[in-house]
C-alpha cells in the first residue's frame, strides 16, 4: 500500500499508519519490508523490516457446501453434503449448521444439523435432507454456520447452484439414479432424429425367471401436490394379453404396491402416463418391474425417457379468526419486494414474540416486533426504503410456557 507522511522538516518525526489486510491468510508469522522514499532523488530508498503475527480468532466457525454439477429431479428427495470447520483456536461445544433451498429467491425447504464438541482446527462433515422444489429452473443452496460469539461472520455462509429438471434421468448414467435387477441392457438407438440411451429387456434374452426391476433411487416428495404423473416413453411388444411391465410404488422401499401396468403392444415409441400419487403418501419411491414369461419369446420392452408432470392442490385461504394448533411462520409477501413486504405468523396461544431482520453478514438491521401477541394470525410490515438491495433474513422468536421456538425466513429486496 502507499501512504504519505506529508512534509517533514529536518529532524522531525511523524507517525505513518500502515494497514495490512490479513483476509485469506493462514495463522502464522509473516515478514515484510516497508519502503520509505523521498521526493529528493538524491536520497536512497530506506527499507524497514517488520514482522506480523497472524493468529486465529478464539471463536470462529466456517461453513462449506460441496459443489455439484448434478441435475435435480423436481420433487425428489436430495442429500446435500458439506462440512463445518472450527478455524478458531478454542474448542467449540456446539455449532448449528443450516442449509436452505431457494427458487427465485424464495425459500422452499431447509434442514439443520447440530455439530457438538468441535476441536480447534477440526473439520466435521454434515449432510442435509432436502426435497427439491416442484418446479423447473435453477435453485440456490445456501449453507450457514451459527456459532454463539462467532468473531468472524465473513466465512459463515457458502452457496452452490443446481439445475432442476422434469426428466427423471438419462439412462447414460444408470448407476447414479437407478438400482437394476435382472437382465436389463443399455443400448443406444436413433429416436426422433437423435441417438439416445434406452433400457431394453426381452424374454428370449432372459436366462433366469426372477424379477427384473428398474428402481429409481431417490424418493419423490408429494406434499402440496394433487397428482404426480410419470410419463413413460417406451416401446413394448408381446404375443399374449398379460402385462409386459408393472409400475409399483412404496412409502418405505420394503412394501410395494402395483398401481398400473403396460399391456398390449405399441407401434414404435409412444408415451404412457400414470399417477404416482395414488398411494396418498407424502413421500414415495417407484419402480418398473418387467413381467417375465418363458412361454412368450416375443415379449419385451425398450424404455427411452421418463418425465414428471405435476398438478398442485388448490389451497383455500383460511379465515382471519383461525386458531392454529402450532406456531407457523409464513413466507413474506410479496417476495421479491420493493420497498414494503408483509410477514405473517400464527400462534396457538398468547406468547411473547420478537421479530428481527438480519443482513447477509448476520448483523441485525431492524427490530420489527418485541411484545406479547394474541393467538391467531398476526401481520407485520417492513418498510425497507432506506436499505440496499439484497437478501435479508427475518427471525421469529416465540417465548411461551412450552419453551422457546425460533424460525428463520428469507426475503429479497430488489430495487
Amino acid at each position: 500500500m502507499r501512504q504519505g507522511a506529508g512534509d517533514l522538516l529536518a529532524g522531525q518525526t511523524l507517525p505513518v499508519p500502515v494497514v495490512v489486510n490479513t483476509a485469506g491468510l493462514k495463522p502464522g508469522r509473516y515478514r515484510a519490508k516497508i519502503s520509505v522514499t523521498s521526493n529528493d532523488t538524491s536520497q536512497s530508498e530506506i527499507k524497514v523490516p517488520v514482522s506480523l503475527n497472524v493468529s486465529a480468532r478464539q471463536q470462529d466457525a466456517s461453513a462449506h457446501i460441496q459443489k455439484s454439477d448434478s441435475v435435480w429431479l423436481m420433487t425428489s428427495q436430495q442429500n446435500i453434503q458439506g462440512w463445518v470447520e472450527n478455524v478458531g483456536f478454542e474448542p467449540v461445544s456446539s455449532v448449528m449448521a443450516e442449509c436452505a433451498v431457494l427458487l427465485n429467491s424464495v425459500q422452499t425447504s431447509a434442514d439443520t444439523v447440530t455439530v457438538t464438541n468441535l476441536a480447534a482446527g477440526e473439520r466435521r462433515p454434515v449432510e442435509f435432507e432436502l426435497p427439491a422444489p416442484a418446479d423447473s429452473g435453477v435453485v440456490l443452496c445456501v449453507m450457514q454456520s451459527h456459532l454463539v460469539g462467532d468473531q468472524n461472520l465473513t466465512n459463515n455462509a457458502d452457496t452452490t447452484v443446481i439445475a432442476l429438471s422434469d426428466r427423471v434421468s438419462d439412462f447414460d448414467t444408470i448407476e447414479s439414479h437407478w438400482s437394476v435387477t435382472g437382465s436389463w441392457k443399455r443400448e443406444y438407438k436413433s429416436i426422433d432424429g437423435s441417438v439416445e440411451a434406452v433400457m431394453t429387456i426381452t424374454s428370449n434374452a432372459q436366462s433366469q425367471t426372477g424379477p427384473a426391476v428398474l428402481r429409481f433411487k431417490s424418493p419423490l416428495n408429494l406434499q402440496a401436490l394433487n397428482s404426480l404423473l410419470l410419463n413413460i416413453k417406451a416401446s413394448w411388444w408381446q404375443s399374449t394379453e398379460e402385462p409386459v411391465c408393472y409400475i409399483d410404488v412404496s412409502s418405505d422401499t420394503l412394501h410395494w404396491i402395483t398401481i398400473d401396468s403396460l399391456v398390449g403392444s405399441t407401434d414404435g415409441y409412444s408415451t404412457y402416463s400414470t399417477d404416482l400419487g395414488r398411494l396418498q403418501e407424502k413421500k414415495i419411491w417407484f419402480q418398473l418391474r418387467y413381467n417375465h414369461n418363458t412361454l412368450d419369446n416375443l415379449r419385451g420392452i425398450s424404455l427411452n425417457r421418463l418425465t414428471l408432470t405435476l398438478q398442485y392442490q388448490v389451497k383455500v385461504s383460511a379465515p382471519e379468526t383461525v386458531q392454529p394448533d402450532h406456531i407457523v411462520l409464513y413466507p413474506n409477501t410479496p417476495n421479491p419486494f420493493n420497498p414494503v413486504t408483509t410477514i405473517t405468523f400464527s400462534l396457538p396461544a398468547d406468547a411473547q414474540v420478537t421479530l428481527d431482520v438480519f443482513n447477509l453478514n448476520g448483523q441485525r438491521v431492524a427490530n420489527l416486533l418485541n411484545q406479547r401477541c394474541p393467538s391467531g394470525l398476526s401481520r407485520v410490515q417492513w418498510n425497507a426504503e432506506h436499505f440496499s438491495s439484497g437478501l435479508y433474513f427475518y427471525s421469529l422468536q416465540v417465548q411461551s410456557a412450552a419453551g422457546q421456538w425460533v424460525k428463520v425466513g428469507k426475503m429479497n429486496l430488489v430495487r
